[in-house]
């Protein structure tokens, strides 16, 4: 899950006695037109980066849709997607969805 306060979300949570962690995600915006994130995939495909989860928002502040994706090179993966002039979204921006 995203959360705006994930330090604190993760200690209700093991105070719960529930098992969580704390990982980086990227957020990105793509179009939001069918094959959208196609593009965007086949970019990361080409630097051998593979994608182990994402969250897409239904509601956005945009026209196009906001997807966040968790990789493990989260360093290559933010290269690749600004030498392809992919629009990254910012914590702050996450957050006040």
């Amino acid at each position: 899950m995203i959360v705006d306060q994930p330090d604190k979300a993760l200690e209700i949570l093991k105070g719960k006695g529930i098992m969580a962690t704390v990982t980086g995600v990227i957020g990105m915006e793509v179009p939001d037109t069918p094959g959208g994130l196609a593009g965007v995939l086949e970019h990361l495909q080409e630097a051998e980066i593979n994608i182990e989860y994402l969250y897409s928002f239904i509601e956005k502040p945009t026209t196009n849709a906001i997807i966040m994706i968790r990789v493990e090179k989260i360093d290559e993966t933010l290269e690749v997607l600004k030498k392809h002039r992919v629009p990254i979204v910012t914590e702050d921006r996450v957050y006040n969805f």
